[in-house]
């Protein structure tokens, strides 16, 4: 009979330890893949904004042209060379600092996807274990017979 008691005991005691870890770990990759979530809206935000800065880009280049051709008489054409390369220039920069940007979101979002997975992975561990416990428990009486 105290074999018995003690099977229970430790079956339900296996149980609730791995349900209370169970919980912990998903708990922990919701949080993970919320993080991973607002990685990637971050990405999407970059990319919006770099289209709206793109389209006044070629709104302005229009202008110019516009403007260039208006003028027809060459004054200015130096001066206007000029800010076409000096565009050219910050454009490049521009292109490379959102490239980075955009790099490292996605890097922070593969993280937490890493991170979500694992914990993920971890629950389900813990469940397996949370069902061992329960099979001892509901076997307590010939687990306990099995030692008397």
């Amino acid at each position: 009979m105290g074999g018995s008691i003690v099977a229970t005991v430790i079956g339900a005691a296996v149980s609730f330890y791995s349900s209370a870890k169970q919980a912990k770990a998903q708990k922990k990759s919701a949080k993970a893949q919320k993080n991973a979530l607002a990685a990637q809206q971050r990405i999407a935000d970059q990319k919006a904004a770099r289209e709206r800065i793109r389209a006044v880009r070629d709104a302005r280049v229009k202008r110019g042209m516009i403007a260039a051709r208006a003028s027809g008489s060459g004054v200015g054409t130096a001066s206007g060379s000029q800010a076409g390369q000096q565009g050219v220039v910050a454009q490049m920069g521009s292109t490379m600092a959102f490239s980075q940007a955009v790099q490292k979101e996605g890097q922070t979002a593969s993280h937490y996807n890493q991170k979500a997975a694992d914990y993920q992975a971890d629950a389900m561990k813990w469940g397996a274990i949370g069902g061992i416990g329960s099979t001892i428990f509901s076997n307590a009486d010939r687990i306990g017979g099995m030692f008397s």
